[in-house]
């Protein structure tokens, strides 16, 4: 594949998600989901403005810390219960889950000669790994980490990837403390396909 397909790919991408997360599209995508029933100060746009600058700046950011960089940055008078009724809607939730699932099948592009995999007998590769996230100490009754020391509250993000497809195929958000090798394809589906993980999980079981 040639650099300049290659580029004419990643511009297209781009173009794509800035269409995805144009204020015009978020707006009108939080009102088909019902999240946002008329134009207010706590919009789609102002709230993941706040909760990417959060995330990005802040160590250890909490709800607090998105409500106040909400009031800075959009000028918004909103108090923090109002806000918090609003962020806990059902509705967010699935709105948040379908830009995601938008996001990540705009960003599939196909670089990979598959055919060095085919003439093998490969009919799949597949990726699987986990990444750990420290979360506020409070919430270790509900998500355990594994280093109780350094991090009591802990998630972990499971991800299996489709290489062929170029996206995700399997995404699990656990507590840290839960075994990840419970979390690889289950060895029935593995017909025909290369599976790449880490070498922690290796259990002569998995391959019976």
């Amino acid at each position: 594949m040639t650099k300049n397909i290659v580029y004419m790919q990643i511009n297209q991408v781009s173009n794509q998600l800035k269409a995805l997360i144009s204020e015009k599209h978020l707006i009108a995508f939080a009102k088909a989901s019902g999240f946002q029933v008329r134009h207010r100060c706590l919009s789609i746009v102002s709230l993941l403005k706040a909760v990417f600058k959060s995330l990005s700046c802040l160590q250890d950011a909490n709800l607090s810390d998105i409500h106040q960089n909400l009031r800075t940055q959009a000028d918004c008078t909103i108090s923090y219960k109002p806000f918090h009724n609003q962020i806990r809607k059902p509705a967010l939730t699935e709105l948040v889950r379908e830009l995601v699932i938008q996001a990540m099948s705009k960003l599939t592009l196909n670089t990979l000669d598959k055919s060095f995999f085919t003439q093998r007998g490969i009919q799949r590769v597949l990726l699987q790994d986990g990444s750990s996230f420290a979360l506020h100490d409070e919430l270790a009754e509900v998500f355990a980490g594994r280093f109780t020391a350094v991090s009591p509250a802990a998630i972990e993000l499971h991800v299996t990837y489709d290489l062929f497809n170029e996206q995700p195929c399997e995404i699990d958000v656990r507590p840290d403390i839960e075994t990840e090798r419970a979390f690889l394809p289950g060895s029935h589906t593995l017909k025909d396909t290369l599976l790449l993980a880490d070498a922690g999980y290796f259990d002569l079981d998995y391959f019976e």
